[in-house]
C-alpha cells in the first residue's frame, strides 16, 4: 500500500470516531414525572400511577417514591421500584390518614426531578352500615322467616347478625345476640299460633354493631293462644308430721301446652308466700315436705303455659298430724320354755309417726310390785326371753313402746308360771376301757333338769343285778378310773347324775373287762408286752431380765407337773445339768396319754429351742426287763405308721441311741432313762435344727420275748422356722377364734396354758373374739383376774355355746373362767398399724362414764357418746357384779333425779353374779347431777353420780 492510501485510511477512522465521541457526552438524567395520582383503596392501601417520562437518552430503569404523613418531613419510602412500571400499591398504611406523594424517575445517568405532590386520605374503619330490605314471612303457626340485604361492612367484615323480637305488647327483647355467620337469613321456630311479632336486624364486625333496621311485622298461622284456665278440684291430704300431698285436675291450656305450675302456701295468719314459682313439668301432684308436726296449712295452685300464668285455683287446707308415743301394746303372749325361761311375744303397735326405738318390760311374781324389769330394750324386735328365772314360779308380765316423743300406754298383763325343777336326765355316751385292775370311764353332761348337777353317781356289778357304788368323793367331772377290780373279770358299769331334786336316771349300761397281763399275746410264755403309758413332751424358753441380757442360773422355774400328771422327776437334775448354761430357763409342756387317749393341743415349739420327750412304760414282771423303744416321726398330716415315717431314735437296753435322720432335721439329741416304782423313764432331749409343719408320733416297745406294743398319736408335734415365727404379726386380723377345751374343768390344763387355746389371743383393733367351750362342762368368760376383778366383760358358756365380744381399744385383755379360776387367757389388742400392745387395757380410752368396786360388788355407767345432753335421747348402760350370791337373782337399781325425787327398777342377776341393765334418759330429764344405787337384799351394793349437761366441754 502506498504512503497516500494509508494516509486516507487513517484519516477516516479519526473522523468516525470523533462523530461518535460527539453522540455519547449528549445523554441526561430523565424527565420529570408528570400526571401522579393517588388513590385511597381501603383504610390500609393508596394506589399511585403516573406517565413516564422522557428517558433523557438512557433507559429509565426504576422509580423513587417519597412520602409524607400530615406536617411529617418527607422520606424516601422506596429508594427504587427497580421495574419501569408506572403504577404502584402502597399498603398496610394507617385507616383514615392523609398521605403525600412524589414520584422521580431514574436511569444509567441521573434521577430525574421529583413530579408534583399528589395527595390521598385512607378510608375510615367503621361499624357496619344499617342493614335494609328486611322482610318477615309466616311460614306455619310456630315459624316466621326473616331475610335481609347484607349492608356496607364499614371496611370490617361482616361476622354476625343481631336479631331483636317482641310481642305486641310486650318489650324488646335480644332474641338472638349474634348469629355468628354472615347468612342474611334466618328462621324463628317455636313460636306461638297466632301471635303477632315484631322485629328488627343490626348487623355486626370487629368494630361495634351496627344501627337497626326498620321494624318489621308479621303474625304466625293460627288461632290466637291464651294463658291455661283456672285450676280445679285441687285437694290437700296430710300424710305425716312433715308431709301433705296436693292433686288437682288439669285445666285447659287456652292453645298453648302447659309447662308447670306455681304453688302458693301460707300458715295461719302468716302472707302468701309463692313456694313454688314453676314446677317444671306437667304433673298435678305434688308432695310437701319438711313440714312441721300437728301444723295447718292453705295452699293455691295455677297453671303456666307459654302465653303466660292462669287465675289460682281455690283454696284447700290440709293439717299435718301430730307426733305422739307409740298406741299400747297388743297380742302379748307368754309362753313357758323351761325351769328358768319364759317367751315373750306381742303385735308391733302403731308408732305415733315417730319410729319405735325400744320397749319396755314390766314384771312382777305373785304379790310382789310391779317393777321395771327392762327399761329398754333398745331395738324393735318384738320377742324376748325372759331367762334365770325362779323355777316354779308365776311371772306376769306388760309391754310397752318407747319411741323419741315417749312411752305408749301399757299392754294388758299376761301371765306364766315357770316349770318346776325335775331330776337330771341320763348320763349319754357312757363309755369305758379297761387297764390292769382299772377301767376308765367317760361320758356326757346331760340336762340338768332345771338345777344345776351337784355329782354322780357311779355303780358297777359282776352279775348286773347286785350293783356297788364307787365312792369318788364329790365330783362334776365326767371321767372317772374305777379301781380295785379283778381282772379276767366282766364288770357292768352305769352312772346317775345327782341336782339338789334328787338323782336321774341311769346312763346306758356297758360292760368291760380289766386286762390280765399274763394272757398271752402271741410269745411262748404266754407273757405280754410292755405297756406305753404316755408321753410327756416339754419346751424350755430361757427367761430374760428387764435389760433383755440372760440372768445367771439361780433354781428351777418350772412348776412341779408331778402334782398334775405323771412326769420323771428325775428330768430335774438333767435339766440343771443341760441347761443351766442357758441361764434361767422356763419348762413348760404337757403330758399325752395314750391309754385313755384324752384329745390335746398340737406341741409347738421353734427351731434351736430344747424340747423333752419322756416316755412312760411299765412291764408286768419288771419295767427293768424291757430292752427295746423306737420313737418314730414323719412330717406329714397322714396318719403316721412305721412304713410311712422317715426318722426313728431308738433305744436298746444297755447300747447307746442310735438314730436314723436320713433329712438331717436333728442338731443335738441327749438321752437318759430312769425307774419310778415300778415304770420306766426313756428321756430324749432333742434340738432341731429343720422345721416339722406337722408330725405324729409312733412309739413301739418289747422286752426279751420281742412281742411288741405300740402307741401313736398323729398330728400332734410342729416345730416352726425362723420364717414362720417372724409372720405371726402378719397373721393378725380382725377375728379370732378362742376354743375352751376339753379338759378345761381340770387343773393340769394350766400346767401348759391349754385350758383356752390359743391361750394368748391377737386381734386388731375394733376386732371381734369368738369363744366356743367344747368343753362337757359349763365355764365363763371373767374379764380381769381372780384377785382383780375389773368387770368389762362376764359370760356364762354352757355345753356348745359360742359367744362374742368386740373390743374397741388397743392393749392387753386377761380373763378367767369364775367357775374354775386356774383357766385363764389373754386377749392381745393390736393397732391397726400393727403396733403390739405393751401395757394392759387403758380404761382412758373406753367409753366408761363411771366405775367404782365396793367389798360387796361393783357398779359400771357406760355411754355410747363423750357426753350427755338434756336435748337428746340418752342410752346408759348400768352393769356390774354381786360378790357374794345368794338364793335371789334380782338386785335393786334407784335413780335418784336433780330434784331428789326417786325411781326404782330391778333386773336380773346371772348365776355367776353380773347384771346389766340399758336405761334411757329422755330429752324431759332436767339437768343436773345424777345418783345410781345398787342394793342387793337390802344392802347398798355401790352408788355412782353423774351429770346431765348441755354444755360441750
Amino acid at each position: 500500500m502506498s504512503i497516500k492510501r494509508l494516509f486516507l485510511f487513517f484519516s477516516l477512522v479519526v473522523l468516525v470516531s470523533f462523530f461518535f465521541s460527539e453522540e455519547v457526552f449528549a445523554q441526561t438524567e430523565p424527565g420529570r414525572v408528570r400526571g401522579l395520582s393517588a388513590t385511597a383503596i381501603s383504610p390500609n392501601q393508596i394506589d399511585l400511577s403516573w406517565d413516564e417520562p422522557s428517558d433523557g437518552g438512557s433507559p429509565i430503569t426504576g422509580y423513587q417514591i417519597e412520602r409524607k404523613k400530615a406536617s411529617d418531613a418527607w422520606e424516601i419510602y422506596i429508594a427504587d421500584t427497580g421495574n419501569t412500571n408506572t403504577t404502584y400499591s402502597d399498603q398496610g398504611l394507617e385507616p383514615d390518614t392523609r398521605y403525600r406523594y412524589k414520584v422521580s424517575a431514574i436511569n444509567a445517568i441521573d434521577i430525574g426531578r421529583a413530579s408534583t405532590a399528589s395527595a390521598a386520605t385512607t378510608l375510615a374503619i367503621t361499624e357496619p352500615d344499617r342493614v335494609t330490605g328486611l322482610s318477615a314471612t309466616a311460614i306455619s303457626p310456630n315459624q316466621i322467616d326473616l331475610s335481609w340485604d347484607e349492608p356496607y361492612d364499614g371496611e370490617s367484615p361482616i361476622t354476625g347478625y343481631q336479631i331483636e323480637r317482641r310481642k305486641t305488647g310486650d318489650s324488646w327483647i335480644v332474641h338472638v345476640a349474634d348469629t355468628g355467620n354472615q347468612n342474611t337469613s334466618y328462621s324463628d321456630l317455636g313460636l306461638i299460633s297466632g301471635t303477632e311479632y315484631s322485629y328488627r336486624v343490626s348487623a355486626i364486625n370487629a368494630i361495634d354493631i351496627g344501627r337497626a333496621s326498620t321494624v318489621v311485622t308479621t303474625t304466625t298461622l293460627g288461632p290466637t293462644l291464651t294463658e291455661p284456665d283456672r285450676v280445679t278440684g285441687l285437694s290437700a291430704t296430710a300424710i305425716s308430721p312433715n308431709q301433705i300431698d296436693l292433686s288437682w285436675d288439669e285445666p285447659s291450656d287456652g292453645g298453648s301446652p302447659i309447662t308447670g305450675y306455681q304453688i302458693e302456701r301460707k300458715k295461719a295468719s302468716d302472707a302468701w308466700e309463692i313456694y313454688i314459682a314453676d314446677t317444671g313439668n306437667t304433673n298435678t301432684t305434688y308432695s310437701d315436705q319438711g313440714l312441721e308436726p300437728d301444723t295447718r296449712y292453705r295452699y293455691k295452685v295455677s297453671a303456666i303455659n307459654a302465653i303466660g300464668m292462669g287465675t289460682a285455683s281455690t283454696v284447700k287446707t290440709a293439717t299435718t298430724l301430730a307426733i305422739t308415743e307409740p298406741d299400747r301394746v297388743t297380742g302379748l303372749s307368754a309362753t313357758v320354755i323351761s325351769q328358768t325361761q319364759i317367751d315373750l311375744s306381742w303385735n308391733e303397735p302403731y308408732d305415733g309417726e315417730s319410729q319405735i326405738t325400744g320397749y319396755q318390760i314390766e314384771r312382777k311374781k305373785a304379790s310382789d310390785a310391779w317393777e321395771i324389769y327392762i327399761a329398754d330394750t333398745g331395738n324393735t324386735n318384738t320377742t324376748y326371753s325372759d331367762q334365770g328365772l325362779e323355777p316354779d314360779t308365776r311371772y306376769r308380765y306388760k309391754v310397752s313402746a318407747i319411741n323419741a316423743i315417749g312411752m305408749g300406754t301399757a299392754s294388758a298383763t299376761v301371765s306364766a308360771t315357770t316349770l318346776a325343777p325335775g331330776v337330771p336326765s341320763a348320763p349319754l355316751n357312757l363309755q369305758g376301757s379297761p387297764t390292769c385292775c382299772t377301767v376308765n370311764l367317760t361320758w356326757t353332761t346331760p340336762y340338768h333338769g332345771g338345777s344345776p348337777i351337784i355329782d354322780y353317781i357311779i355303780e358297777y356289778s359282776d352279775d348286773g343285778n347286785n350293783w356297788n357304788e364307787f365312792n369318788d368323793g364329790l365330783s362334776i367331772i365326767t371321767s372317772v378310773t374305777v379301781t380295785g377290780l379283778a381282772t379276767d373279770t366282766e364288770y357292768h358299769f352305769r352312772v346317775f347324775a345327782v341336782n339338789s331334786v334328787g338323782t336321774g336316771p341311769s346312763s346306758n349300761v356297758i360292760t368291760s373287762t380289766p386286762t390280765n397281763p399274763l394272757v398271752s399275746t402271741g410269745s411262748d410264755d404266754g407273757r405280754a408286752p410292755p405297756q406305753i403309758h404316755g408321753i410327756g413332751i416339754y419346751k424350755f424358753s430361757v427367761h430374760q431380765g428387764d435389760d433383755g441380757e440372760k440372768s445367771k442360773y439361780k433354781e428351777q422355774l418350772n412348776v412341779p407337773f408331778d402334782l398334775y400328771f405323771p412326769y420323771s422327776k428325775h428330768t430335774d437334775k438333767t435339766d440343771f445339768e443341760n441347761y443351766k448354761e442357758i441361764g434361767e430357763y422356763k419348762k413348760h409342756g404337757t403330758y399325752y396319754d395314750l391309754v385313755k387317749k384324752i384329745n390335746t393341743p398340737k406341741f409347738v415349739a421353734k427351731l434351736d429351742q430344747p424340747v423333752q420327750f419322756q416316755i412312760r412304760l411299765w412291764d408286768l414282771y419288771a419295767s427293768t426287763k424291757i430292752e427295746h423303744l423306737s420313737l418314730y416321726m414323719s412330717n406329714t398330716e397322714t396318719p403316721i405308721t412305721v412304713g410311712n415315717s422317715d426318722t426313728e431314735i431308738i433305744y436298746e437296753k444297755g447300747k447307746p441311741i442310735e438314730v436314723k435322720d436320713p433329712n438331717d432335721i436333728f442338731k443335738e439329741i441327749k438321752f437318759s432313762t430312769s425307774f419310778d416304782d415300778e415304770w420306766l423313764w426313756v428321756n430324749f432331749d432333742i434340738v432341731f435344727q429343720k422345721p416339722l409343719k406337722t408330725s405324729g408320733i409312733l412309739l413301739e416297745a418289747w422286752h426279751e420275748t420281742r412281742d411288741k406294743s405300740s402307741s401313736k398319736i398323729d398330728n400332734i408335734l410342729e416345730i416352726l422356722d425362723h420364717k414362720d415365727q417372724e409372720k405371726v404379726l402378719e397373721d393378725i386380723n380382725l377375728t379370732a377364734e378362742v376354743e375352751v377345751t376339753h379338759g378345761a374343768s381340770n387343773p393340769t390344763c394350766k400346767i401348759d396354758n391349754s385350758c383356752f387355746t390359743p391361750y394368748d389371743a391377737k386381734i386388731l383393733e375394733d376386732g371381734i373374739v369368738t369363744w366356743v367351750n367344747t368343753d362337757a362342762l359349763t365355764h365363763t368368760v371373767t374379764s380381769g383376774t381372780v384377785d382383780q376383778k375389773d368387770n368389762r366383760f362376764g359370760y356364762l358358756l354352757f355345753p356348745g355355746d359360742t359367744v362374742q365380744h368386740k373390743f374397741s381399744n388397743q392393749g392387753i385383755y386377761n380373763y378367767y373362767c369364775a367357775l374354775h379360776p386356774w383357766a385363764t387367757g389373754n386377749i392381745y389388742v393390736y393397732g391397726q398399724d400393727m403396733q403390739k400392745p405393751d401395757i394392759d387395757f387403758d380404761e382412758s380410752l373406753s367409753p366408761l362414764v363411771a366405775h367404782t368396786t365396793t367389798s360387796s360388788g361393783s357398779l359400771v355407767i357406760e355411754n355410747e357418746g363423750t357426753f350427755t345432753s338434756t336435748t337428746q335421747n340418752l342410752k346408759i348402760k348400768v352393769s356390774g357384779h354381786i360378790q357374794e350370791l345368794t338364793t335371789s337373782n334380782n338386785i335393786e337399781i334407784i335413780i335418784v333425779h336433780p330434784d331428789k325425787t326417786s325411781e326404782k327398777m330391778k333386773t336380773v342377776i346371772n348365776n355367776d353374779g353380773f347384771y346389766s341393765l340399758p336405761i334411757v334418759l329422755n330429752k324431759h330429764w332436767e339437768e343436773g347431777t345424777y345418783q345410781i344405787i345398787t342394793k342387793y337384799h337390802g344392802k347398798d351394793i355401790a352408788k355412782i353420780s353423774f351429770n346431765v349437761t348441755d354444755e360441750l366441754e
